[in-house]
């Protein structure tokens, strides 16, 4: 039985490394190495001096068994200092889509699907492009997530099976908290959505352990036996954790912010208008079945978007060759398989709710509103990621069907399938031949929608295309469907049309997830070609102790600091630019992602929205501004002389920005897009350390925000902590803060030589958080937060040796955790799965 089930999964996963190997091979060509500029690991490496920064909970991973996981963040950075940079990223991804392709045909081989059903169900998952295409954006942490999704109801089902052994179920159980809490790091919010799938699916197998042939009020108590109740108590622990997490989040935010927080004011509306935003039209349900009927989100001029939601960069397509089995599989077996409603059931659930506040999903999403925290999550949409998993499960059931009806002899059902897709192929002609007739027509609609009749014409010439590529691939599934019909007397007739629907869909989902990574697929001396402001700022990094970089003025309104952007290439420098070059900027994270102490600090220091026009108001906020760079060791700024984002043109800023004299000229050229950009330097901007003799303690977080939005206070002279300064006592000398002399200094590590002439505070300017630690001499000191936001040690008098490391325990657990999972997952596979699926399909066969 061993060897049955190593053989089974050997060749399987080879099987899906292939096919994963094969959908990177453009990847490897030398020339095109980087995906959307990875330089070997930079986009690694950019997650990692985020989640540095911004310190381990910036990046929402949970305190929980499961850490980062496999694929994360963690054992990646890891792996960059084993494994060639170049092609370590690639080997990571292949690893994760073969990975999540193993479980989900494993997941279908419990459910005694044939192993060629079971092959496209799991190809259908592991390159379904709502995941795949998140290549294009770099969501790294969600490439990995698919692995986790289909472990966690695989090792579910194994858990939940009857006639298990103790040590079976213990170990299934456990390697399911490790893929459940390692989903719910790499993507907490898709993992929210499917800690409700799991604990519902939990529920679902409850019911359906009950014996058959029993009347209702005894199947009713049977589920709700002993059995029920464990499952249940997991699925509420299951939600418990989530919410108890999300809680401690906020809770954390909330103590160090004083009980300041932005939630609490927030109105319903506004609220509503959150969580509702990236809401799934269900006009555009179609392009589950016709990829790119409304445009492709990638920006493509080719294929304009001309949707509801606000570009995003991934499909969310499944393809229809998914969803026409999909479709098989529900018309054939929602009677007779439990397991098929059951998906059925929460795909339908999650494509109602993906719609957000759009009918017909409103008064279901409204209902998912009121539930604890909801309102703190945006982005419905991301519940198609429930709903193609489900979908990519019910294909493989339809091909199941199919194969079926060749061995019972099923001549109606093969003839209404034949005839389906004939109708099919022949309304999308139809289709097709209307949106032809019509181009003009819908030309012009378009054009009116993207506000220009270039883009109208691209959109009507797309949905033409997608159109055009439904109809043959309901060609193609037809073709096979066919051939197999009319040779199904022969004896390799039932294995070649499985075979053939396969290759058709792989070639299919390859169309478009292809699409999308040709996309992210450059040569970096193009993209990243440096003109004059990142030369001097590169000059500058070499050369000076470290820095931030500033490309826009903020304002705080409606609980978050809103960018005003001061070159239209902001999005540009900050997201690939300065990062790929190393220079770091004082540029929040996504405002999902801001914790409560970060909307504190703003609220603090930075200007609320103009109330007055003119050139007044625009001097204010620059003035506010400065203070706010200055307080952050902000010492440059970047700008075309322009401020965008206040109204529909830009305001000229440049004459107010060269009057200021706390700014100063120091470079000027063309930059990005050859348009000319301007480099300003920050006088009197706090260096990253500096010793500071003149110390105030507040009693509070409170007041030291309130010191904080204090504009008289000069943010040079004092440095305010709400610790208790026991070993320096009460720390009020006059003399200017001295900066410190760095050593050494890269991510995630500093050393620095200090002279403190009296007890001191040393001011380490960036983002406390208790995964850093400090030693003075080498001797391991305290941090204590400083100005609300940052990091500082304590400093007797004389010369002192600081060093500062980064040294999250999180990490080490979610590394362990990673390897418990792989363990486990590894026992389970090759301990004996294959050949107990091999002797209980005997049994049920001789039976």
């Amino acid at each position: 039985m061993m060897r049955n089930l190593s053989r089974e999964t050997l060749l399987v996963s080879l099987l899906f490394l292939l096919l994963a190997s094969v959908f990177f091979l453009p990847a490897l060509v030398p020339e095109f190495r980087p995906v959307l500029g990875v330089d070997g690991n930079f986009s690694i490496r950019s997650v990692r001096d985020g989640w540095i920064d911004d310190g381990f909970e910036g990046w929402w991973t949970p305190y929980w068994l499961g850490g980062s996981g496999v694929f994360g963040v963690q054992t990646w950075t890891l792996a960059s200092r084993l494994l060639d940079p170049g092609g370590m990223l690639y080997g990571l991804c292949i690893a994760s889509w073969a990975t999540a392709m193993l479980f989900t045909y494993l997941l279908l081989r419990e459910y005694r699907l044939e192993r060629g059903p079971a092959v496209i169900g799991a190809a259908a998952f592991g390159f379904t492009p709502h995941f795949v295409t998140l290549i294009y954006p770099v969501h790294l942490t969600v490439l990995s997530a698919p692995a986790f999704i289909a472990a966690l109801f695989y090792f579910i089902t194994r858990w939940t099976e009857r006639g298990r052994g103790v040590l079976d179920r213990a170990a299934s159980a456990l390697a399911g908290g490790c893929a459940w809490g390692m989903l719910m790091n790499e993507d907490p919010q898709r993992g929210l959505y499917f800690s409700f799938a799991a604990a519902a699916y939990l529920l679902f197998r409850a019911w359906s352990d009950c014996p058959d042939g029993i009347n209702f009020p005894s199947r009713l108590r049977a589920a709700f036996g002993a059995g029920f109740w464990l499952r249940a108590g997991l699925a509420a622990g299951v939600m418990l954790s989530v919410f108890s997490f999300e809680l401690q989040r906020q809770a954390g935010g909330k103590n160090m912010a004083g009980g300041v927080t932005t939630a609490g004011t927030r109105t319903e509306e506004a609220k509503w208008q959150f969580s509702t935003s990236w809401s799934h039209h269900p006009a555009e349900w179609i392009d589950l079945f016709v990829p790119g009927y409304h445009g492709e989100l990638s920006g493509d001029p080719a294929r304009p978007y001309h949707g509801t939601k606000p570009v995003s960069h991934n499909s969310d397509a499944a393809g229809f060759t998914v969803c026409f089995w999909a479709a098989v599989a529900i018309l054939t077996g929602v009677r007779r398989d439990s397991r098929v409603r059951f998906f059925a059931v929460l795909s339908l659930l999650a494509l109602l709710l993906a719609c957000g506040r759009f009918w017909p999903g409103r008064p279901l999403f409204q209902l998912w509103f009121q539930l604890p925290l909801m309102d703190r999550f945006r982005a419905p949409v991301k519940f198609m990621s429930v709903a193609t998993f489900s979908l990519s499960l019910l294909a493989g059931f339809g091909v199941q069907y199919f194969s079926e009806a060749f061995r019972r002899d099923r001549t109606r059902f093969l003839a209404l399938l034949r005839n389906g897709l004939v109708a099919i192929a022949v309304a999308g002609f139809v289709g097709l031949l209307g949106t032809y007739a019509f181009q003009p027509d819908l030309a012009q609609g378009f054009g009116a929608q993207l506000g220009s009749a270039e883009a109208g014409a691209a959109a009507a010439k797309a949905r033409t295309a997608s159109l055009l590529r439904m109809v043959v691939w309901a060609v193609l599934v037809l073709g096979a469907v066919w051939m197999t019909i009319r040779f199904r007397d022969r004896k390799w007739a039932r294995s070649a049309g499985v075979a053939l629907i396969g290759v058709v869909l792989v070639i299919e989902l390859f169309a478009v997830d292809g699409f999308y990574l040709r996309r992210a697929l450059f040569k970096p001396d193009d993209f990243y070609a440096q003109g004059t402001v990142l030369r001097f700022l590169n000059t500058q990094k070499e050369e000076q102790a470290p820095f931030r970089v500033a490309a826009s003025l903020k304002v705080f309104h409606g609980g978050q600091a809103i960018p005003l952007p001061l070159t239209p290439y902001r999005g540009r420098y900050v997201t690939y630019h300065f990062p790929y070059y190393g220079i770091e900027t004082m540029e929040n994270t996504p405002q999902s992602r801001v914790a409560a102490e970060y909307r504190s600090f703003f609220r603090a220091v930075l200007p609320g929205a103009p109330q007055k026009g003119g050139r007044e108001m625009f001097r204010e906020l620059l003035e506010r501004n400065i203070r706010f760079w200055q307080l952050c060791n902000v010492k440059y700024v970047v700008t075309d002389g322009y401020l965008y984002g206040l109204s529909r043109q830009p305001v000229r800023l440049e004459p107010l920005l060269n009057e200021n004299p706390a700014l100063e000229k120091v470079a000027e050229g063309e930059d990005l897009g050859g348009r000319g950009h301007y480099v300003y330097r920050v006088q009197g901007a706090l260096p990253r350390f500096a010793v500071f003799e003149n110390v105030r303690v507040q009693p509070g977080p409170e007041e030291v925000l309130s010191r904080l939005a204090d504009e008289a206070r000069h943010p040079a002279r004092t440095v305010l902590t709400e610790t208790p300064l026991t070993s320096a006592g009460a720390v009020n000398g006059t003399a200017e803060p001295r900066a410190g002399r760095v050593i050494e200094s890269r991510r995630g590590y500093a050393r620095v030589r200090v002279d403190a002439d009296r007890p001191s505070l040393l001011l380490h300017n960036a983002r406390y958080s208790p995964d850093w630690r400090v030693h003075i001499d080498g001797v391991r000191a305290g941090a204590v937060r400083a100005n609300y936001l940052m990091r500082g040690v304590l400093l007797p008098e004389g010369r002192h040796e600081v060093e500062f490391r980064f040294a999250p325990r999180p990490a080490f657990r979610g590394l362990a955790s990673g390897a418990v999972f792989v363990s486990l997952a590894a026992a389970i596979l090759l301990g004996g799965a294959g050949g107990w699926l091999d002797s209980r399909n005997r049994k049920n066969r001789s039976g």
